[in-house]
């Protein structure tokens, strides 16, 4: 592998069923919801200072923070914010009415350091599933936890350490090669939105060296996280571009506990057929399957897979 050094990036794959314990609804944005009520039962376990994180003696190494904005050991001049790298939540599920004994797939996935606070987001999330979810306190179990191979985390009511698996960028790019053919041509097919600047603007179609570079940025944040020093990371050979794309604009209304009001996401959906992928520029569009690309990753954004 061409950039394998720039690939040695920690992860851990998650996958969680909840099964609710009551008739309820959700809204279909359920990424949103599920960050929000976690980072209020982390707020209530770790918070010492009535949640005014800027005057707080305890930010730099309070549990909170280094979950949702985990620092990053090389920080670049342009970041100027928190970035939310740490983690993604993944719930593509749009049925709003569940009963009873019905069944919730999330996959979380954990990068770098941020591996190590697992125990306390599951504990964050058993904490959640008893006050509920959202507006309409929708209340849950977890009924399974498993980790990359399927195999149980859950045993006998214990978390077994030993089957969180721990893998990294590198193996999953090559494990990903494996499985399409040499084409030089690609489908990428969004199943969440992206939301991206490129030059300036907003895309509102999607473009091969914008969603390349796009993913060449997470991939460079995150070495910067681990602590990799990378330089800055250039694509050596010439961009895909689009053959063809269908593509439609979309909007997600989530409510932030931080500003106390209703916030609409926008981003583009939809398919597009990259011709002209070199070996280099696939690589990293592999990566940015997993990491997920664009603005609001941590909401469930930038999400899509690569096929034939």
């Amino acid at each position: 592998m061409k950039n394998s050094e720039k690939f040695d990036i920690r992860y851990s794959k998650i996958n969680l069923v909840f099964e609710f314990t009551e008739d309820t609804k959700m809204p279909e944005n359920k990424v949103s919801a599920i960050r929000g009520g976690m980072g209020e039962m982390l707020l209530e376990q770790y918070c010492l200072s009535d949640r005014s994180c800027n005057a707080c003696k305890f930010k730099e190494d309070c549990t909170v923070p280094r979950i949702f904005y985990h620092p990053l050991k090389i920080k670049p001049e342009y970041v100027t914010n928190g970035e939310s790298l740490g983690y993604i939540i993944e719930c593509e599920n749009k049925q709003t009415t569940f009963s009873r004994g019905d069944k919730l797939k999330v996959n979380i996935i954990l990068f770098g350091n941020v591996i190590i606070y697992f125990s306390q987001i599951l504990q964050a999330l058993y904490m959640l599933g008893m006050k509920g979810i959202g507006k309409e306190k929708s209340r849950f179990e977890i009924a399974g936890i498993f980790n990359e191979k399927r195999q149980p985390i859950l045993e006998d009511g214990a978390i077994n350490n030993n089957k969180i698996i721990i893998n990294t960028l590198s193996n999953y790019i090559e494990y990903q090669l494996k499985k399409l053919n040499s084409s030089d041509r690609k489908i990428l097919k969004f199943c969440t939105p992206i939301s991206q600047k490129f030059r300036g603007q907003w895309l509102n179609k999607f473009d091969g060296q914008a969603l390349t570079e796009a993913a060449i940025r997470r991939v460079y944040l995150l070495n910067c996280m681990e602590g990799n020093d990378v330089g800055k990371i250039y694509l050596e050979s010439e961009f895909p571009y689009i053959e063809e794309q269908e593509v439609y604009h979309t909007k997600i209304d989530r409510y932030s506990n931080t500003h106390k009001s209703h916030i609409a996401l926008h981003g583009i959906k939809g398919e597009c057929v990259l011709g002209n992928i070199s070996d280099e520029s696939l690589e990293y569009l592999i990566a940015g399957q997993l990491v997920h690309i664009g603005k609001n990753t941590s909401m469930g954004f930038g999400r899509y897979v690569i096929l034939d």
